[in-house]
């Protein structure tokens, strides 16, 4: 009888033991997706913000020129608090303005729409109000770009893809700097 509760006590330990290991694997594996989710947000931060550098706008001549800009984006977005960080380091070199909005809301004063993934009925209606309204479209669909979206931006790893529809973007009358065009993955 002594020997079963020792084999009892023992198996007891065990589980204990590989229960913690698990919830610690669990933890760690939570913790580095976080952190990968908070590299990802803030690259996608950094690109946003950056589009405004190498994009002239619809009645700009250069992008400078466009010193108040408005970047939308969908309700309840990750990416708010590393806009908002960005917004207030780069308070000197442009007065930056982060909304978020609705998708089905009018785009009206955005320069930039955000958006992490769109069905192809909403994306119709999109485009549709961006070519009307000077509003760059920009997503992290997988097929965004291919669909008729403006420019995609896709995690690859630690890394950002970006495609870019030029023709999309002309049409618009944006004005794609070569060294974003260089950039990007895969341009139409």
């Amino acid at each position: 009888m002594a020997l079963h509760t020792k084999n009892t006590a023992g198996v007891r330990w065990i589980h204990k033991a590989a229960a913690l290991g698990l919830t610690c694997v669990l933890f760690c594996a939570t913790t580095g997706a976080a952190q990968a989710d908070e590299h990802t947000y803030k690259v996608e931060a950094a690109f946003l913000y950056n589009f405004l550098n190498y994009i002239t706008w619809p009645g700009y001549q250069v992008p400078e020129d466009m010193k108040k800009a408005t970047i939308c984006i969908a309700d309840h977005d990750p990416i708010y608090p590393y806009l908002e960080y960005i917004h207030n380091k780069k308070q000197q070199e442009r007065d930056l303005n982060i909304r978020q909005i609705g998708t089905d809301a009018s785009l009206a004063g955005c320069q930039i729409f955000f958006i992490r993934d769109v069905g192809n009925k909403e994306l119709s209606r999109l485009r549709f109000t961006a070519a009307q309204s000077g509003v760059l479209l920009v997503s992290t669909g997988p097929d965004f770009v291919s669909e008729g979206g403006m420019i995609g931006l896709l995690p690859e790893g630690e890394r950002m893809a970006i495609e870019i529809d030029n023709s999309q973007l002309k049409q618009a009358d944006f004005q794609v700097s070569s060294r974003l065009l260089d950039l990007a993955r895969k341009v139409k």
